[in-house]
C-alpha cells in the first residue's frame, strides 16, 4: 500500500464527547480511574480519567483541565476529563486513548495514515490471536493489521510511549510479528501523540525495557508510524507524520 499525499486543508476532529469543554483544576488524582476536581462555578466533583498511564507532570493537583458531561448506566461520575494542561509547560494534552483510535479513524478515511492510501476498508476490534487489534485494513488481497499507541507524555521534546508498564503492549506486537510471518499480511503500529510539542516519537526503555527491545528486535517484521496532533479544548488538529526513534 502507497502513500497518498496530505490533504490542503488541516484536519480538525472534535473530541469523542459531546457538549461544551468545562474549564476546571485539578485536585488530586483519587485513583487510576478517577480525578477530583473543581469546576470553574466552585463545584467539586469526582472526573473518570480514560488514561490509565502515570501521567507524570501532566495530571498532577494544581494543573487545569477541561472536563466533558457524561452518561452511561455502570458510570460513577457524570464527567471525563479528556484533556489537561501540563504546569511545567502549559501545553495541553488530550489524555484520551480511546480518542486517539477515533482520530486514527478520521485519518484513514482521509487517506492520512502514513503508508496507507484511502479507500482501503476499514474493519476495527478485529480479532488477531489472542488479542483483538484496533483496525484491519484491507484492499483487493492486501491485508494491514493496524494497533493504535495513543502518547500523551515528552521527555525533551521527544514523546515517549508507553507511560507505564505494558504486557499488553507487549503482546500485541509479537501478535503482529507472527501475522506477518504467517503471511497473512503486514502490520502497522501507530503512535498517536496527542500534544502539540512533540517532534518525535521513542519508546521509553526506562519505564518499559521489555516493551523497547521487543520494538526494536520486531523492527524488521513490523512498520511503526507516528502522528501528532494539537489539542485545543474544543478538539484537536491534525500536525502530520512524526518520526519514529528506535
Amino acid at each position: 500500500m502507497n502513500p497518498h499525499g496530505p490533504e490542503r486543508k488541516p484536519l480538525f476532529v472534535s473530541h469523542r464527547l459531546a457538549g461544551p469543554p468545562l474549564p476546571a483544576v485539578v485536585l488530586e488524582r483519587a485513583n487510576r480511574f478517577l480525578a477530583r476536581c473543581r469546576l470553574d462555578d466552585g463545584r467539586e466533583v469526582f472526573a473518570h480519567v480514560p488514561d490509565r498511564g502515570r501521567l507524570t507532570n501532566v495530571l498532577v493537583p494544581g494543573a487545569r483541565a477541561y472536563l466533558f458531561a457524561a452518561q452511561g448506566p455502570t458510570r460513577r461520575t457524570s464527567f471525563s476529563l479528556l484533556v489537561c494542561e501540563e504546569p511545567r509547560s502549559s501545553v495541553l494534552v488530550a489524555i484520551d486513548p480511546a480518542g486517539a483510535n477515533l482520530r486514527t479513524r478520521a485519518l484513514l478515511d482521509r487517506g492520512l495514515v502514513p503508508g496507507i492510501p484511502p479507500g482501503v476498508s476499514v474493519r476495527p476490534e478485529a480479532r488477531l490471536g489472542e488479542s483483538r487489534i484496533d483496525f484491519l485494513l484491507t484492499r483487493g488481497a492486501e491485508r494491514v493489521a493496524l494497533e493504535v499507541k495513543s502518547v500523551g507524555v515528552t521527555r525533551a521534546g521527544i514523546a515517549t510511549f508507553p507511560d507505564a508498564p505494558t504486557e499488553r503492549g507487549v503482546r500485541h506486537l509479537e501478535e503482529l510479528a507472527r501475522f506477518v510471518r504467517g503471511g497473512e499480511g503486514e502490520a502497522l503500529v501507530l503512535f498517536v501523540v496527542q500534544r502539540g510539542d512533540a517532534t518525535a516519537v521513542r519508546p521509553d526503555g526506562e519505564i518499559d525495557p521489555l516493551f523497547a527491545r521487543t520494538m526494536r528486535r520486531l523492527a524488521k517484521t513490523l512498520r511503526y508510524a507516528a502522528v501528532g496532533f494539537e489539542v485545543a479544548p474544543a478538539g484537536l488538529t491534525f500536525r502530520g507524520e512524526l518520526p519514529v526513534l528506535l
